[in-house]
């Protein structure tokens, strides 16, 4: 059983696909193709066990002392708010300033 709303309004995984292809929507889609690929209880076990590593990882003082002495952070919009940088390069899903014009 599905958590969000959004996706128990689908009958099925495929409905779901097929609204996500729609709207180009590509994180959606790489999601169903995990789902698709892996035994659900299994991805499940896995998410938990890499959530529960990177917040022992993120509570740790070193992680963060070692975030200002690499060259290059890889992370979610999410995880990146409240940071700075000099340079940002956003992943290809992002719409440009034309897009949104």
């Amino acid at each position: 059983r599905a958590e969000s709303a959004r996706i128990r309004a689908f009958r099925s995984l495929e409905a779901i696909r097929g609204f996500a292809k729609r709207m180009d929507d590509r994180e959606l889609l790489a999601r169903i193709e995990l789902v698709r690929r892996c035994n659900p209880q299994g991805l499940l076990l896995c998410v938990e066990r890499l959530q529960a590593s990177a917040e022992r990882r993120e509570a740790a003082p070193a992680a963060r002392r070692k975030l200002q002495a690499v060259d290059v952070h890889l992370t979610t919009v999410h995880k990146a708010k409240g940071l700075e940088w000099d340079t940002v390069v956003l992943a290809d899903d992002f719409p440009s300033q034309e897009d949104l014009a």
